[in-house]
């Protein structure tokens, strides 16, 4: 299984291991009990953890150019066993996550989320629970996809939050299209955040990707809490993104 900061595409680089790990909640701790689902991509969940997530439109990906990725990853992968260094964590990501990330700018797709009252839709469900379930911190609506940076709260976890904004927000969107079917892709890709610096850099891709998208004013919906973090010197080495065996569990 993958560590979070590579399973997928998130938009945010992955955090270096140069920088260790900030032990205050809400960042990731490595020794604090981590909850991992898992169906085409693994999932990480830890309470009061602030979390990046990216969901997309179901047709904001090329089939073709999917199924070539994979098959490259997948050979990509057979020659790299881990444990994994920074720099090959590094190549990865440039291969593959931001890879994806840039299809996404792209703009394939029916992109329906264009529209300012269909964005409304998500933007609504985003705050709706704000403060109860989990806190925002930021986001921004793209035309065929989503970028939330967020921290949940007790008792709720990182899938059920997801399940709740894609299933309400997939019907009043379709009943709005006047239209049926599937909106969003089944998946999404999340990444746990490690500390201050890993947090300023997620603010950042999610303020800066609609300008790298080449976007109009009326094309996407942005919109942050005002975390300003501090930047974050760390003394010590860390063993982030990579994690040990612990408890039974396995980690990479």
């Amino acid at each position: 299984m993958l560590p979070p900061e590579i399973a997928g595409s998130a938009g945010v680089p992955p955090a270096s291991t140069k920088c260790g790990r900030d032990a205050r909640a809400p960042f990731f701790d490595p020794f604090a009990e981590t909850e991992v689902t898992e169906h085409k991509l693994p999932h990480w969940t830890q309470l009061d953890c602030h979390c990046f997530v990216t969901w997309r439109l179901d047709d904001a990906m090329p089939r073709e150019k999917l199924d070539e990725w994979k098959q490259e990853r997948d050979a990509w992968l057979s020659h790299h066993p881990k444990p994994w260094n920074d720099e090959v964590t590094r190549e990865y990501y440039r291969l593959f996550s931001q890879r994806l990330d840039e299809w996404l700018d792209a703009g394939h797709g029916s992109c329906v989320l264009r529209e300012p009252h269909i964005r409304k839709i998500i933007t609504d469900a985003l705050a709706h629970f704000d403060g109860q379930r989990y806190v925002l911190a930021s986001y921004v609506v793209m035309p065929n996809h989503v970028h939330v940076l967020f921290q949940t709260k007790e008792g709720y976890n990182l899938g059920d939050i997801l399940h709740a904004w894609k299933s309400f927000t997939s019907k009043a969107i379709n009943k709005a299209l006047n239209s049926t079917g599937t909106l969003w892709q089944p998946e999404y890709w999340d990444r746990l955040i490690r500390n201050e610096d890993h947090l300023a850099a997620g603010l950042a891709y999610i303020q800066k990707n609609p300008a790298k998208a080449g976007l109009g004013s009326n094309a996407f919906t942005h919109w942050s809490a005002g975390v300003s973090p501090a930047s974050t010197n760390c003394a010590r080495p860390a063993r982030a993104p990579f994690l040990e065996r612990r408890a039974g569990r396995s980690f990479p």
